[in-house]
This record gives structure tokens, C-alpha cells and sequence, in this order.
């Protein structure tokens, strides 16, 4: 599972309410895809298990409702109103399946700082302090961008001493290595995986060997051996100031009583798509500037807060 930081901007728990993965106020019913269903069913149901009782363990379903003509309507509308995941079936056989979810979840539960709790602050305010909460008017945003520059320039200086120059690389693996291994996994999933053991244990040794392709280059070795997984290589093939110009500010995402702003959807195991960390910053800048110039303007106390988001 995943814990990220967001700052929240107004009350804690009523701008993050309409993002809980729990709260049923905020699901809506999907009809579970019941082709893919029986797929699944082919591959992994138990001997002798019927494709009623599959699904029922495989999806969790904990309500199967008959459909006729006395009832149906009844049962579906009082599991509706629950937002249980459910079934209907027709002569005891599994015909639709549906369940309740928020299509917006991003967090399962929150505490206010928890493990992003810092010393020297993550926000920093006009009157030259920091915090990791505080007044939105009295958010120094420019300080902030400053800070975060100044901070980036030194770790690029120290990964660049340290390594004694700016490495370089002929095979890069987010541009060479992952567009062939995503190829691979196309493969497979076009052939649903199904493939004889001797051409699963192939593709198994041509990724081991295109992976191979890129640790062997002499720098990616040695880089491996100085910094042991601490800093990516390719983070550091641009120049000093393209290094700085992706600077971002200290959170992952912004939630405020407009919604919920972050860069790309954080999965499990911190998990997440790349993105344009230029792009982002900005965009977080500018969300940031609309609700100083609004707090400022009503002359409020509209509070931010550094949240520990877990999902």
C-alpha cells in the first residue's frame, strides 16, 4: 500500500470526504463484466466449483438475489440501498453482478502529518518561518519555488562531485529498455497468457538479457556502486540547470474545496505512471496562488494542512 503527502486547503475532512475509498455516500454501482468473468472462471475456479459459486469467491459477492417477478425488484432495490456487491441470477445461475465503488477514490484513511512530519516545515510563510501548516493568506509561494531551486541545485552538485562528473549513457532505459519490455507484455496479454512452459521460460530470458543491455554499460555500473539505488542515473544526464528547472514543491497532491489536484494516479507500492514534472509544479503553483489570492481577499483563516494520505 501506498502513504503520500497532500496538502489540504480548508477543513481536513470535509475537502477529503468526496475522495474516501470507504465511504458510501460518495459510491455509485457498476455492473461487474461478467465476459471477463467467465474468462477468469476457465483459468482458476476450484474442481467442480460451479460459475455461481466462482464468482461469488472470486468478486466477494456477499448477496445473490433471484430474479422474478415477486421479488427481484424488492431485493435489488434494498441492495442498491446498501451499496453491497451483488448478484442476480436466473434459475440459481449467475446472469449480472454488480458492485458499489467512488469512482474518485484516492485514500483509504488520513492523519494529519503523520510519517510527512518534518522539522524545518514544508510551507514557508511571509514572516519567514515554516511549517507544515498554517494560514493560506500568509504563504510565501515565491519563497517556496526559491527554496525549492536552492535545494535542488545542491543535490545536483553533490551527486555530480561525488561521482566525479556527469555520467553518460548510450542505452536508456526509459527511452530504449521499457518501450521493448512493455512489447513483450503486449505479447502476452494478446495470447492471455496462455503460452507453453518453453516459450514463458524464452521470454523470461530475452527480459533478463534486454535488462542486461542497460546495467552493463560502465557508468550504470559504477553509478550502482556509489549511490546503491539512492538517485537515478537518468535524473542526472541533463545539465545543472535543466536539473533545477524540474524542481517540484514538497507534496504530492492538493486537495481543495474545487478537488483533487496531483500529477498522476498513485497506485499501490507507491507505485505511479511517469509524468512532466515541470508541468505539474506549475500547475500546483497556480492552485496554490488561487486560494492565497482568495484568502487574502476575504481576509479568511482558510487553513492548510500537510496530510498523510494511505491508500
Amino acid at each position: 500500500m501506498s502513504h503520500f503527502s497532500v496538502f489540504t486547503i480548508g477543513n481536513p475532512n470535509d475537502v477529503l470526504a468526496p475522495f474516501c475509498e470507504q465511504d458510501d455516500d460518495y459510491a455509485t454501482k457498476h455492473a461487474i463484466d461478467m465476459e471477463s468473468l467467465k474468462k477468469d472462471y476457465k483459468k482458476y475456479r476450484n474442481k467442480k466449483e460451479s460459475f455461481t459459486a466462482f464468482a461469488r469467491r472470486w468478486h466477494n459477492i456477499d448477496t445473490l438475489v433471484e430474479l422474478n417477478e415477486e421479488c427481484s425488484k424488492e431485493n435489488i432495490e434494498k441492495c442498491d440501498k446498501e451499496k453491497r456487491r451483488y448478484g442476480t441470477t436466473k434459475n440459481g445461475n449467475l446472469v449480472a453482478a454488480y458492485e458499489f465503488y467512488n469512482d474518485n477514490a484516492k485514500w483509504d484513511w488520513w492523519q494529519e502529518g503523520g510519517r510527512f512530519s518534518t522539522s524545518d516545515g514544508r510551507i514557508l510563510f511571509k514572516d519567514g518561518h515554516s511549517a507544515d501548516h498554517g494560514y493560506v493568506k500568509d504563504i510565501d509561494i515565491d519563497g517556496m519555488v526559491k527554496r525549492a531551486k536552492a535545494k535542488r541545485a545542491e543535490t545536483y552538485d553533490y551527486v555530480i562531485e561525488k561521482f566525479g562528473g556527469k555520467p553518460e549513457i548510450k542505452i536508456s532505459w526509459k527511452k530504449d529498455i521499457v518501450p521493448v519490455l512493455d512489447k513483450w507484455i503486449e505479447i502476452l496479454k494478446k495470447h492471455d497468457y496462455d503460452m507453453p512452459k518453453d516459450v514463458c521460460e524464452c521470454h523470461r530470458d530475452m527480459t533478463q538479457k534486454i535488462r542486461n543491455l542497460y546495467h552493463v554499460q560502465p557508468d550504470v555500473s559504477r553509478w550502482n556502486e556509489v549511490f546503491d539505488g539512492e538517485y537515478n542515473i537518468e535524473d542526472f544526464l541533463c545539465s545543472r540547470e535543466e536539473y533545477i528547472d524540474k524542481f517540484e514543491l514538497p507534496l504530492w497532491a492538493i486537495c481543495d474545496e474545487d478537488g483533487w489536484y496531483e500529477p498522476t494516479e498513485m497506485g499501490w507500492w507507491a507505485m505511479h505512471d511517469d509524468y512532466e514534472s515541470k508541468s505539474w509544479t506549475e500547475r500546483a503553483i497556480e492552485v496554490l496562488k488561487k486560494n492565497i489570492k482568495k484568502a487574502q481577499e476575504e481576509d479568511n483563516e482558510l487553513y492548510i494542512a500537510t496530510i498523510d494520505c494511505h491508500i
